[in-house]
């Protein structure tokens, strides 16, 4: 699928892509009334640029099911007359039998459905999986496409950059720019430690001011960037000049750089 392509069928669909399902669990034993909390979400995630990717409607499901993790996994095995069956047998107003049903109205939509992949994009996906063995979570394109060439035969830029755009697609990576990453969820506990203020006991005297600064403005200052990194990367000997603006990512009013 080229970038036009691409462009095209985005046009088409009541989402941006990757689409996000948000989904509460411990329906049988909730903290609080599902509705209210449904509600406390909607707001939260209400005008923001992100809000684009969330699919309607919210899902709930209850924990007590049997075999939850399992029952999931057998539905994406089966055939749809098997499916139906089992629908049958569990009643449509099942939580995961919902759940179910919107992933599969959705995935239909999806422009890749019916595409044919090269076999060669799959040891793509090997490459990613042994950088991320390493713990190695973020790449830049002219990086992979070295990979690709080596490791996977994609010789051509433009394949590439499909190849690129499809697994950003799916959410295996994330493409910002001349940022890859490898892992969302590096990148997640990542913003974890840089937007969630710590105790006022625990705050180091010298960057005090930035984590007030946060929490009253949404501003991310860079000196509480290098702060956070070093902490965290300072067995990897992290220095201050792996932060290039290439790699910048806006999440709400804050502004991250990345390592690249």
């Amino acid at each position: 699928m080229n970038e036009e392509t691409d462009e095209s069928a985005q046009r088409k669909l009541p989402y941006l892509r990757p689409p996000v399902f948000i989904v509460g669990t411990h329906a049988d034993k909730p903290v609080e009334d599902i509705a209210v909390m449904n509600k406390q979400i909607q707001e939260s995630i209400s005008g923001k640029e992100y809000e684009m990717h969330v699919v309607r409607p919210f899902f709930s499901i209850d924990n007590t099911a049997r075999s939850l993790g399992s029952r999931i996994k057998r539905f994406f095995r089966r055939d749809p007359q098997g499916r139906e069956h089992q629908a049958e047998q569990e009643g449509n107003t099942d939580g995961i039998q919902a759940l179910r049903n919107k992933i599969m109205e959705v995935l239909s939509q999806e422009p890749y459905m019916g595409e044919k992949i090269p076999v060669r994009w799959f040891l793509f996906e090997k490459v990613i999986e042994a950088l991320v063995a390493k713990q190695i979570y973020h790449r830049n394109l002219q990086q992979l496409q070295s990979y690709a060439k080596k490791e996977c035969f994609v010789e051509d830029v433009e394949e590439f950059a499909t190849m690129i755009s499809f697994y950003h697609g799916l959410g295996m990576i994330i493409k910002h720019r001349n940022t890859v990453v490898l892992k969302a969820q590096w990148l997640i506990d990542l913003f974890k430690l840089l937007i969630t203020i710590p105790h006022f006991n625990k705050v180091d005297p010298v960057h005090a001011k930035y984590w007030q600064e946060l929490e009253k403005n949404g501003i991310l200052s860079m000196g509480l960037v290098d702060h956070v990194f070093l902490q965290i990367h300072s067995a990897r000997h992290y220095q201050r000049r792996h932060l290039g603006h290439d790699g910048a990512v806006w999440f709400d009013r804050q502004v991250l750089t990345l390592p690249s």
